[in-house]
C-alpha cells in the first residue's frame, strides 16, 4: 500500500499550468528526488503532498495517520521563541505543554524564583503529559536539537541563516515523520520512494 498518492492533479498559476493532469506515489522505504527549473512546481507539489497547499482540481490521497515531516523553503518561525519551544512547536496539541514544561523546569534553578508556586505549576504540568503520553515527544525533541548542535534556549531571533535552516529539519523529524519533504539548493527531496511519476500531455482538439 502507498504512503501517499496523487492522482490527476490540476495546479495553475495564471495561465501557467503546473500540474496537468499530474500521477505520483510514493511507497514506503523508496526516496523521490523532484527535479526541474525554477517555477516549475516542486515545492507546490510538496506542499501539496504535505497538506499545506491545494490543487484545483484532482486528489491527494494519504494513508490513515500518516506524519508527514515538511520543511518549506522559507520556514515562518517566530522570532521570539526559543529553539526548544520552535521545535515541539510541531507537535501539536502537547506542544504547548511541552514548551511551558521546560521553560518552568529552568526557572525552577534561577536562585531568586518562586518555587513554591513553580513546583505547583510544575506538578500540573507533568500531570498532563502523562496523561497525553507525551514523555517520549521531549525526549524526541531533545534528542534532534542536539543532533544538530542547537541550543535549545537560544533565542531563534538570534540564529543565523544556517542554525534556521537546521532548525527547519530539527522541528520536522522530532514529529517522527512516516514521510520527509524538503527542499535542497539542486533538488526538491522526498524521502518515504522509487520514483513513480506520471504527467500527461493535454489532449489536442
Amino acid at each position: 500500500m502507498p504512503l501517499l498518492k496523487l492522482a490527476a492533479a490540476h495546479l495553475a498559476y495564471g495561465h501557467v499550468a503546473l500540474l496537468d493532469a499530474a500521477d505520483f506515489q510514493i511507497d514506503p522505504g523508496e526516496r523521490v528526488a523532484l527535479i526541474g527549473r525554477n517555477g516549475s512546481g516542486k515545492s507546490s507539489l510538496l506542499a501539496i503532498l504535505a497538506g499545506s497547499g491545494k490543487l484545483d482540481d484532482g486528489e491527494v490521497w494519504r494513508q490513515p495517520g500518516l506524519r508527514i515531516g515538511y520543511v518549506p523553503q522559507e520556514p515562518p518561525f517566530d522570532p521570539a521563541l526559543t529553539v526548544f519551544a520552535a521545535v515541539v512547536a510541531g507537535m501539536g496539541e502537547v506542544s504547548q505543554l511541552l514548551a511551558e514544561y521546560h521553560e518552568v523546569s529552568h526557572r525552577m534553578a534561577e536562585p531568586d524564583a518562586d518555587h513554591e508556586a513553580l513546583l505547583t505549576r510544575m506538578q500540573t504540568i507533568q500531570h498532563d503529559l502523562e496523561a497525553a503520553g507525551a514523555w517520549t515527544f521531549e525526549a524526541r525533541a531533545e534528542q534532534v536539537i542536539a543532533r544538530f548542535a542547537l541550543d535549545a534556549e537560544a533565542q531563534v531571533g538570534t540564529l543565523s541563516g544556517g542554525q534556521k535552516k537546521r532548525l527547519a529539519l530539527a522541528q520536522a523529524l522530532a514529529v517522527a515523520p512516516d514521510v520527509l519533504s524538503r527542499p535542497t539548493r539542486s533538488a526538491r527531496s522526498t524521502c518515504g520512494t522509487r520514483r513513480r511519476w506520471r504527467r500527461r500531455a493535454p489532449t489536442s482538439c
